[in-house]
């Protein structure tokens, strides 16, 4: 699995996103995470890499092999 920041318009790491592509057999699944803004006081944690992260784990488990 590789994760990362998205890249905001100026190419600096959007700190409210983050995503996990996770390798396919046609291919990958990205997974993107996206805090809201105004909500980042709510944030467990900012990028959200390690809720991607999770999220993209427990996804696999449903693919088809």
């Amino acid at each position: 699995m590789y994760q990362d920041n998205i890249a905001t318009n100026d190419g600096s790491a959007d700190p409210l996103t983050c995503y996990v592509s996770v390798p396919y057999k046609q291919g990958s699944i990205d997974l993107f995470i996206y805090w809201s803004r105004g909500e980042e006081s709510k944030a467990s944690q900012l990028p959200p890499c390690d809720i991607a992260l999770s999220r993209a784990t427990d996804l696999v488990s449903y693919l088809p092999q």
